[in-house]
């Protein structure tokens, strides 16, 4: 089991038959409380919650606008249910399409426990995700994205345009760390992340990230690329460099 002095566990959840999946497999590691956000007056919240107490000894729950991404709710729940707890195992559903996504993320976690809970010993290390080849990814920089647009079919141009976004997004996000707080690590500006936003983190790392963040930055629709959320999913890796830790990938 994961260490239960050590880290607090937040999740995101929306569909139920994916959710429900989610907090089982989340059972294998996890035998503590659990926070979760829910979307307001989504049909599934009472189902979720009913699952979520018959598995963990206590359940908070609170219930977030539908903004198009879990960030939002991951925010809210940590801000406010935070335990004060040095790390944090966030998680979130994904639609019954991408639920191959899931095994790829957390499995690495929920079935490496002894592992991760040695990491989170170690002072030089950040933050925990998959090593799966299907999931980490480098930053694409301009540069990329620009020897990609080349060989990119022009119904395929969209795609291009959207990481484009997302890469404006991310610097934008490195430009108000610095701001704020000075932080600029400008040799690790492309670095390598895992893609889903799931994963063990420091919570100065995401107390940090969440500083930078404005609830107008959140869309309140879903695409799949090229908004404020998706360059969050790279920022916190980012926010982790600036902090001198190193990203470890399981």
């Amino acid at each position: 089991m994961l260490n239960k002095e050590l880290i607090e566990v937040h999740a995101h959840l929306w569909y139920k038959d994916v959710s429900i999946y989610l907090l089982d497999k989340l059972r294998k590691a996890w035998d503590g409380m659990v926070n979760l956000s829910l979307i307001k007056d989504a049909e599934s919240n009472q189902a979720i919650v009913s699952h979520s107490e018959k598995l963990f000894p206590e359940v908070n729950y609170l219930e977030v606008e539908n903004l198009g991404n879990d960030q939002s709710g991951f925010k809210r729940s940590f801000t406010k249910n935070t335990e004060n707890k040095p790390w944090v195992f966030y998680v979130h559903d994904k639609n019954k399409l991408k639920q191959k996504w899931i095994d790829e993320i957390v499995d690495p976690i929920v079935y490496q426990t002894d592992r991760v809970n040695s990491l989170i010993e170690k002072e030089e290390v950040g933050l925990i995700s998959s090593g799966h080849p299907n999931r980490k990814m480098d930053i694409l920089n301009e540069e990329k994205l620009i020897e990609f647009d080349r060989r990119t079919p022009i119904p395929d141009k969209k795609r291009i345009v959207l990481s484009r976004q997302t890469l404006v997004w991310l610097r934008e996000l490195q430009y108000i760390l610095y701001e704020q707080h000075g932080f600029i690590a400008k040799e690790n500006l492309n670095f390598s992340f895992t893609s889903g936003t799931m994963f063990v983190i420091r919570s100065d790392v995401t107390t940090m990230a969440h500083s930078c963040i404005h609830d107008n930055y959140f869309p309140d629709f879903y695409r799949e690329d090229g908004d404020m959320p998706h360059a969050l999913e790279r920022f916190y890796y980012y926010v982790s460099i600036c902090l001198d830790y190193r990203n470890q990938f399981i």
